[in-house]
């Protein structure tokens, strides 16, 4: 379907927006958000003493979202993207090349070493861009209208989720109301169009000739405000999954002329999404591919910005009245609701938000709270770099979970107490 003279002017908008903040530079000079956040301090005595019993497992799957390859417009092939990957230590790899399912039917999904690779797709929509997850071979991506494109994907038995929501470029004119299971709230591409400008091209190039690429792109790994707000508008509406996805080309161009920056390597450093699966993985393709689409589409993971450290092991959990639950599902409300969040002991930052509102931070090695509101709960942590006293200056984003949904009422117990049964039993391959 072609393009109407209401969307070019959007597109037209929001690249004049791009133009005037790269010319002016004022995304930079201005202090972010988190500039200054008051922590109050707690003792770090509590981890592993104070933690309710857990009952349920989680194996814990690191690895990266949203890669392109040559058979679109990415630089490399899919066996040398892989092979970055497992340098990376990677647990797992999905590309999206756009609107193409060719390297799953050239049979390239499967296990490279330790590194499980899946092949997904991005799939251009009138109004946007969708990632699709999980489809079969003989799916046909195609470009149609956003919600026909939900709806074969859903057909398809696909996992459908939308890219690119407020990019300076290719942001959504208007959201669709049901159809997908998340949305990207992190992408690299979208983050590296609000951070170029002159200011930050020169920094960056001082980073690079200091201290190397990583540290030059960390410029990147920052707070995205808006897609955190629209994550929060949504998710109060319906459980909404969010990812971080590092949507890789490792292709650049500069006067026409390809140049391979960011690279993979560096994405893959950058940022990473962390599932917990159920079930620890045994090294079978489709029982591993199974586990980790079904931890994806049910919100039981985060996401983080690994070049402020590794986020493996942290956790957030939410106890109440003898149950429990975990990034992306529910709970009843009951007597009030106890939620736990840390990292492996180590000192951090943890803001707690309800319906996207702030409601307590604190600096420590966790976070362990009682509310007695119903609403849609979730954690960002940041890494202080520096201290006055009781004030953090200019701490790092650092991971970013998927909200536990905190619901009143018994129908809500009913839910629970199934949802409960349900994981006592295998998952079905």
């Amino acid at each position: 379907m072609a393009i109407t003279q209401e969307q070019l002017a959007h597109r037209r908008r929001c690249r004049t927006r791009w133009v005037l903040n790269s010319v002016t530079a004022w995304n930079v000079l201005a202090p972010p958000p988190t500039a200054i956040v008051r922590a109050r301090l707690i003792p770090n005595s509590w981890l592993g003493t104070s933690l309710p019993s857990r009952t349920r497992p989680c194996y814990e799957r690191v690895g990266v979202i949203h890669v392109h390859t040559n058979y679109s417009d990415g630089l490399s092939s899919f066996q040398e993207v892989v092979e970055v990957a497992r340098r990376c230590d990677l647990d797992f790899m999905i590309t999206s090349d756009h609107n193409t399912l060719a390297p799953l039917r050239d049979g390239w999904e499967g296990y490279y070493g330790d590194c499980l690779a899946l092949v997904g797709v991005e799939i251009t929509c009138d109004e946007g861009y969708v990632l699709g997850l999980n489809l079969p071979p003989e799916f046909e991506p195609r470009r149609d209208a956003a919600a026909r494109v939900l709806s074969e994907i859903r057909g398809a038995g696909g996992l459908a989720f939308l890219c690119l929501v407020c990019d300076p470029r290719f942001a959504w004119r208007s959201l669709p109301k049901d159809g997908y299971v998340g949305m990207e709230v992190i992408n690299l591409g979208t983050q590296g169009m609000r951070t170029l400008n002159l200011v930050n091209l020169a920094r960056a190039a001082i980073r690079y000739h200091r201290s190397g690429s990583i540290r030059a792109f960390s410029l990147l790994a920052r707070r995205p405000a808006p897609e955190l707000k629209v994550w929060d508008e949504l998710s109060r509406e319906r459980p909404i999954v969010g990812l971080g996805c590092v949507d890789a080309h490792s292709l650049f161009k500069v006067n026409g002329r390809p140049v391979p920056l960011p690279s993979y390597r560096d994405n893959f450093n950058l940022l990473r999404t962390h599932v917990l699966c159920r079930e620890s993985a045994t090294g079978d393709f489709h029982r591993d591919s199974a586990l980790l689409y079904e931890a994806i589409a049910s919100g039981r993971c985060f996401f983080s910005y690994h070049v402020h450290g590794d986020a493996t092991g942290f956790r957030f959990h939410a106890f109440s009245e003898g149950h429990e639950a975990t990034m992306g599902e529910e709970i009843y409300l009951g007597d009030g609701v106890r939620f736990c969040a840390y990292h492996r002991g180590e000192e951090a930052i943890y803001r707690l938000f309800r319906n996207g509102r702030p409601i307590a931070t604190v600096r420590g090695d966790h976070l362990d709270l009682t509310v007695h509101q119903a609403g849609v709960y979730r954690v960002e942590v940041l890494r202080p770099s520096g201290r006055l006293g009781a004030f953090c200056l200019t701490p790092r984003p650092w991971i970013y979970s998927n909200p536990i949904y905190v619901r009143p009422g018994h129908a809500a117990l009913a839910r629970l107490q199934a949802r409960e049964q349900a994981a006592g039993s295998r998952i079905r391959m």
